[in-house]
């Protein structure tokens, strides 16, 4: 199934984030990310960023161009940081969340009370 929506998928027990590659495309591909957290709003944001900004995550080339490859980062911080802040979240759960694109700001914001629990690893599909 084609997935429409932007989406990211966080594994607490492995300690990954996946952003999925339709998330990424409505960035603009972008070399660089930066994700925010607002933990009074309790959610998660995306935008392009550069290489000059030190809280920037690069995205390889090739996620782009593989169907196999999602953009995945492993942190135990801020995996954790984020349970801390929305603590409903179990530890070996892996939560996917459905965002929402704002082209005049060009960020998705992603609310972690829409978090929902999958039983796949939330990763190496292709979503298009």
């Amino acid at each position: 199934m084609t997935n429409k929506n932007p989406t990211i998928s966080i594994n607490l027990k492995y300690s990954w984030i996946v952003i999925h590659k339709l998330t990424l495309k409505l960035l603009g591909n972008p070399e660089y990310i930066q994700i925010l957290v607002n933990p009074a709003e309790k959610s998660i944001v995306l935008c392009r960023s550069t290489k000059k900004d030190h809280l920037a995550q690069h995205v390889r080339e090739d996620v782009f161009t593989s169907c196999k490859v999602t953009y995945r980062i492993h942190s135990q911080l801020l995996v954790k940081g984020l349970q801390k802040t929305y603590p409903a979240w179990n530890n070996e759960n892996t939560y996917q969340i459905k965002g929402k694109f704002m082209p005049a700001l060009n960020i998705i914001k992603f609310r972690m009370k829409d978090s929902e629990i999958v039983t796949d690893n939330g990763g190496d599909n292709c979503y298009e």
